[in-house]
């Protein structure tokens, strides 16, 4: 049951195009069928009546003509006048009980005796349909059971029931007015077959139906592009803006619905633009307004007799310098607008990872040569990783750096040999200024920003970053992985 479910989903188009051109063929096709019924049904009537009318009117000219003829002649002249669809007989009996006739027979009974006045006593008459007509006759009448067919004019058995495929039977009993020298009248026997074809699907009419689906699926498709391609734009934007690129503004067009979106993500661009601006610009002046003091306090420190207390304050001073300059060399980083590209993430870190173990740091990058193309901020890119790397070295003694294609994403792993972190520690070491006392050496340097930029880079890249333990080595180690989008190209 699943597989023909999944197959159907596979199938199921994605596109909101595509979606649109399956609901409007469906109801095109619906309403198509709902026409050729209606069509097929006032054909059938159309049929109906016409070939009750005719074998009404033969019926009734016949027997005005049995009426006005020798007896010894009528034998052959019914011989003469029955066909294939249509046989007289003329007998003593009835082949019709009253009882066997409805409101329907017995309007036909009223028209026949209206027609032939004094010449009939009486008019028997039995009108069975069968297929789809029968069925709605009964259906309206509220029988039980529909009727069954009567005999056909060969002696045939009656057709089975076949929908949309109708057979019209007709039986006639006239009870002739006697002639002189008879003391009862003779019985004039219709018996008629009439069959309806089947409804088919014309060449003209299908011809039509695939020129409306033709033309309703090159409107569909013109007018779902044209309607859509403001929400593609601003899916691209909406993109490009999540990884930090500066983006225009787009261009308010298409539909009322539409526009007013793509309005509201103008907006929202640009209060986030200036409140991120704002923060950076107090963030850098704070930062810079600190350093002056700090030096005034340094230079007072100095001055302190006691050398034990001096070299506190010195030490507690020069973690305050390394804090501010740290925050502002990240506003600065923020407050600088570097242009996006497409780079080879691959050659970018192997760049990094020589640069560092050209300062002594043991680092290895491994590769398997695919080129990874990422839309990114060269600069700002390189020191996320390159915070990462380091704090690798740092805590976890060395840093083994990969990088692979995983789905639409490129997956860098950084692993060192290290104590490893909590699980409850693992989102907390992320915040600003954080340092985990239990397993980071407060020897190895250090202020807590250094998680904390590589995050916010790479969350303005598209990315994600997670801290997991590896539990396959004896000493566990900690394993940084980031996860970017791959350039669409």
């Amino acid at each position: 049951m699943s597989f023909p479910m999944s197959f159907l989903r596979r199938l199921w188009p994605q596109s909101l195009a595509g979606q649109l051109v399956v609901f409007l063929l469906a109801a095109m096709i619906a309403a198509q069928a709902v026409a050729f019924v209606i069509v097929t049904d006032e054909r059938r009537v159309a049929v109906e009546r016409t070939a009750r009318d005719q074998v009404v009117a033969r019926t009734v000219d016949f027997a005005r003509f049995v009426a006005e003829s020798p007896v010894d002649r009528l034998d052959r002249m019914t011989r003469s006048a029955s066909g294939r669809r249509l046989r007289f007989d003329i007998s003593e009996t009835s082949l019709l009980d009253n009882a066997d006739m409805d409101e329907r027979d017995s309007v036909l009974e009223q028209r026949i005796a209206g027609e032939l006045g004094p010449i009939a006593r009486e008019v028997r008459v039995v009108y069975v349909t069968e297929g789809l007509a029968r069925w709605l006759h009964a259906a309206k009448k509220g029988a039980a059971k529909a009727p069954s067919p009567g005999p056909r004019g060969d002696g045939a058995p009656a057709p089975r029931f076949t929908p949309f495929r109708d057979f019209v039977g007709l039986t006639v009993s006239i009870n002739l007015a006697p002639r002189e020298g008879e003391q009862t009248g003779r019985w004039l026997n219709v018996r008629t077959v009439v069959r309806t074809q089947p409804p088919t699907f014309e060449g003209l009419a299908l011809a039509s139906v695939i020129t409306t689906a033709v033309v309703l699926v090159i409107i569909v498709i013109f007018t779902v592009r044209r309607t859509t391609q403001p929400l593609r734009e601003l899916a691209g934007a909406a993109e490009r803006f999540g990884r930090g690129e500066a983006i225009a503004p787009l261009r308010e067009h298409g539909p009322s619905d539409v526009r007013q979106t793509v309005a509201a993500f103008n907006a929202m661009q640009d209060r986030l633009k200036r409140f991120v601006d704002d923060r950076t610009r107090m963030l850098a002046a704070i930062s810079h307004d600190l350093r002056t003091p700090i030096t005034s306090l340094r230079l007072r420190a100095e001055l302190v007799d006691d050398g034990e207390t001096r070299e506190a304050m010195l030490r507690t001073l020069a973690d305050m310098q390394t804090m501010v300059e740290a925050t502002l060399s990240f506003a600065k980083d923020q407050a600088t607008a570097e242009a996006t590209r497409t780079t080879d993430l691959a050659a970018l870190l192997d760049s990094v990872c020589d640069d560092l173990s050209a300062i002594g740091k043991d680092v290895t990058f491994e590769e398997d040569g695919e080129k990874l193309a990422i839309a990114c901020r060269p600069t700002s890119l390189s020191r996320a990783l390159r915070n990462l790397i380091e704090n690798a070295v740092a805590y976890g003694h060395r840093a083994r750096v990969s990088v692979r294609r995983e789905g639409d994403s490129a997956i860098v792993q950084i692993d060192d040999d290290g104590p490893g972190i909590a699980d409850a520690d693992r989102a907390r070491v992320f915040e600003p200024f954080v340092r985990l006392e239990s397993s980071r050496s407060r020897q190895t340097g250090g202020i807590g920003l250094g998680l904390s930029i590589a995050r916010t880079i790479v969350h303005a890249h598209g990315g994600e970053i997670d801290l997991s333990n590896r539990a396959e080595t004896e000493s566990n180690g900690l394993r940084a992985s980031v996860r970017l989008p791959l350039a669409k190209i």
